[in-house]
C-alpha cells in the first residue's frame, strides 16, 4: 500500500470529491454521488474530467458513513463506504489507472451539504 486516506462524512444530497494524485495539472479523485446514487472515479486533467468506474449506490441522506480510499500499487485504487451506525460495507469500487500514481497531495470538493469529519492520511 502506498496511500490510505479514511475520513467520515454527513450524506448530503450532493456530491463529495475526495482528490489524491493532486498538482496543478488535475487529480485523481474518488466521488460519493449521493445526487446520482453511486460511488466512483474520476480523472481530472486541467478543468475537464473523465469518468472511470461507477458503482450503484443507495445512500441515506443526514446518515454518517466513512470512507476509506487505498492507493494499492503504482496503477491501482480502491474506494469503500461503511454505514458508521453498523458498521457494513454499502458499497466498495476499484479502479486499474493506465499511468502510475505519482504522488502529490490531496483534494477536497463538495456540494449539496456534505460534512466531513475525522479525516487521516496514512502513508506506510
Amino acid at each position: 500500500m502506498i496511500l490510505r486516506i479514511k475520513g467520515a462524512f454527513r450524506a448530503g444530497n450532493g456530491r463529495l470529491y475526495v482528490g489524491f494524485d493532486s498538482n496543478d495539472g488535475g487529480t485523481r479523485s474518488f466521488v460519493i454521488a449521493t445526487n446520482t446514487g453511486d460511488i466512483r472515479f474520476q480523472e481530472h486533467i486541467g478543468y475537464d474530467y473523465t469518468e472511470l468506474t461507477i458503482e450503484p449506490t443507495t445512500f441515506v441522506l443526514d446518515a454518517w458513513y466513512t470512507f476509506e480510499i487505498w492507493v494499492l500499487d503504482e496503477f491501482t485504487v480502491e474506494g469503500t463506504v461503511t454505514d458508521l451506525s453498523t458498521g457494513r460495507e454499502v458499497s466498495s469500487v476499484s479502479q486499474v489507472y493506465r499511468d502510475p500514481h505519482v504522488g502529490g497531495g490531496i483534494a477536497l470538493r463538495s456540494f449539496g451539504g456534505f460534512y466531513i469529519d475525522q479525516m487521516s492520511i496514512e502513508c506506510p
